[in-house]
């Protein structure tokens, strides 16, 4: 992720390795973004994603699931949990950027 956003003007990216490290992280710095992949070591995704929900500073964080599972019932119970997008692995570059773009209202990333 940091090479691919890297080079985009204006944004920053910081990661977190653990669902609790980047739940604390994103109530600390409150992002406009956050890419939250669903397999994670110590908690999933969703589990993280309705983490932020409860908090008042990132409950309307809008957050775009990565996953390598395109199970179409995994992909469905992940949306319907709130996120704004779900990309498979590989994902395609293009599709995040386009993503990011929507988001923060970047012409031609």
């Amino acid at each position: 992720m940091k090479t691919i956003m890297g080079n985009v003007e204006g944004i920053h990216i910081d990661v977190a390795i653990t669902a609790k490290e980047g739940v604390v992280k994103a109530i600390q710095n409150k992002p406009g973004l956050i890419l939250m992949d669903i397999h994670l070591p110590d908690m999933s995704g969703n589990e993280a994603f309705l983490e932020l929900q409860k908090h008042d500073e990132t409950k309307n964080i809008p957050v775009i699931a990565i996953s390598a599972n395109a199970m179409p019932q995994d992909v469905e119970y992940t949306m319907e949990l709130g996120f704004k997008a779900y990309l498979t692995k590989p994902f395609n570059i293009q599709e995040l950027l386009d993503l990011v773009s929507q988001t923060f209202g970047i012409k031609d990333i």
